[in-house]
């Protein structure tokens, strides 16, 4: 292990972005992620925790923590855990810092290691970092389980959302970038429904790519999965499906310039909003915002319709002859699916589950869910887990 650290930057480049995206979820391909224990001599069915560190708790109002007090702190947990193949440290996307430790046969082994990583930091740099540590899980496919777990901690202390405990660490230019760039994404997933919204950031982007000077290649592949992002998420919101534009903008810029490519993306994220009220209705657009904001609650088509000022039969009979199913059948269905989700990366147990996708009895949700998925939810999350 400290071997394969010591190779340079490149294999930590390697190991950064793989975690960064691992631990959101976006890696799931178990032959990726086999590669990738076996590159860092990593056992696939380890069993392991997250321990995420912060020096201190962040308000708003407080200026930038310390370059070097960031690195030093990032360096000694890697001299004293990656070395000692004791596991790995890497930082997220908010620039925290993660160590995913490896769980000792004695338990108290573990509480003796991050005891003695707190020593030698206050040691060194006169601090007792604040320590969130999440549950203990088996198999580094469900790593992504304990670091949920231990962000979830996180907001549960500070009382308030992740994005206001982001440090802000100076990096490489590209390193800084990234940063930059999965904000925009954050920011165009979640205004897919508002074309002149997205429009704005785009231009924002825009401004950011000229400013950073990114080459013609790097700039691509920004933006196809930026327009990736709003066609994932588009479908999400609407359920259409569309044609091949997408992938005929990575044709069309191959004999552009970097200017050029960022006005052909703007031009390919309108296109995605082309014949909008011919693939969907308005009200039925409107209809699955509200049930998307309101799968906790007891939902029915009378209070979706009441919202959008129509009549519950009138709703149910438009749903069904735009989206080729009924109200109440998608309703369930975007529960399960909520549900899926919950069960897949977090440690709730069924009855909280069941309480935040809608159902005030779990055993009533762990039917529902059977007839949708074939299984129970406890099954669902051990065969997941396997």
């Amino acid at each position: 292990m400290a071997q394969k650290r010591a190779e340079g930057i490149h294999q930590q480049y390697i190991l950064e972005h793989f975690m960064k995206d691992f631990i959101e979820g976006k890696i799931k391909d178990q032959e990726k992620i086999n590669l990738f224990c076996k590159q860092f001599h990593f056992r696939v069915n380890q069993k392991m925790k997250v321990v995420i560190m912060i020096p201190k708790l962040f308000a708003i109002q407080e200026k930038k923590v310390e370059n070097n007090r960031f690195y030093t702190l990032k360096n000694m947990c890697m001299n004293i855990i990656d070395r000692n193949n004791l596991g790995l440290t890497f930082s997220d996307k908010d620039n925290l810092i993660v160590v995913a430790l490896f769980c000792q046969k004695d338990k108290n082994a573990d509480d003796k290691i991050i005891k003695m990583i707190v020593n030698r930091i206050n040691e060194k740099l006169k601090i007792r970092p604040n320590l969130f540590i999440g549950c203990s899980i088996r198999g580094f496919r469900n790593l992504y389980i304990s670091y949920n777990n231990a962000r979830n901690k996180i907001e549960r202390k500070l009382g308030i959302g992740s994005e206001l405990i982001k440090l802000d660490i100076k990096s490489s230019r590209l390193d800084l970038f990234q940063d930059v760039f999965q904000e925009f994404k954050s920011g165009i997933a979640a205004s897919v429904d508002n074309k002149d919204r997205l429009l704005h950031i785009l231009e924002r982007f825009n401004m950011a790519v000229e400013s950073y000077n990114l080459s013609k290649e790097y700039t691509i592949s920004c933006y196809f999965e930026l327009l990736t992002t709003v066609y994932y998420a588009y479908f999400k919101e609407t359920g259409n499906v569309f044609d091949e534009k997408l992938s005929s903008f990575l044709t069309a810029v191959n004999n552009l310039k970097r200017e050029e490519i960022i006005k052909l993306a703007e031009v390919y994220l309108c296109k995605i909003f082309e014949n909008n009220d011919e693939e969907e209705h308005e009200l039925i657009r409107k209809a699955k915002k509200i049930i998307k904001n309101n799968l906790e609650n007891d939902i029915t088509i009378t209070f979706i319709a009441d919202n959008l000022c129509i009549t519950s039969n009138y709703l149910s009979k438009l749903f069904k002859q735009i989206t080729g199913e009924g109200c109440k059948d998608y309703i369930v269905r975007k529960r399960i699916d909520k549900a899926k989700i919950l069960l897949e990366t977090t440690t709730l147990n069924v009855g909280e589950i069941a309480a935040m996708t809608g159902y005030n009895d779990a055993n009533y949700f762990s039917a529902v869910f059977k007839k949708h998925i074939g299984s129970t939810p406890s099954e669902f999350r051990r065969s997941y887990q396997v």
